[in-house]
């Protein structure tokens, strides 16, 4: 009778521990999936409008980004209007890159999207 108790006693133990470890590495891998949304990265991946144009190895140019205007820089050349993601933060300037790259190539009109951008409508909060 003892036995059996402590048989049963031990299953159950290792099965609430087991459950315990499973529930704990669950919870830290989903905080690390949680997308740092304060301080410099929180910016990277932010939807802007470039209000002047930005040309690699020219002087900063400035776009619109999360409603202020940032000194930014890009390693291709950007008309004004164009739609671009922040890649990177240093101090106060901001790298971008255009939202379609494939529109810069193909010479295609670019419009901006800032305006009529809605971050709930794509569930991704920031951009």
């Amino acid at each position: 009778m003892q036995l059996t108790f402590l048989i049963i006693l031990g299953a159950g133990l290792g099965a609430g521990i087991l459950f315990g470890l499973y529930r704990l590495l669950t919870l830290a891998l989903h905080a690390l999936d949680h997308r740092v949304t304060t301080g410099d990265l929180g910016m990277i991946g932010m939807i802007g409008r470039v209000e002047t144009e930005l040309a690699p190895f020219g002087e900063p140019g400035r776009v619109f980004v999360h409603g202020e205007i940032w000194r930014a820089c890009s390693g291709l050349r950007i008309p004004p209007g164009t739609a671009v993601r922040v890649t990177r933060v240093d101090g106060l300037m901001v790298e971008v890159e255009p939202l379609h790259p494939e529109q810069l190539l193909a010479g295609t009109p670019l419009r901006s999207i800032v305006d009529h951008y809605s971050p709930d409508e794509e569930g991704e909060g920031h951009g």
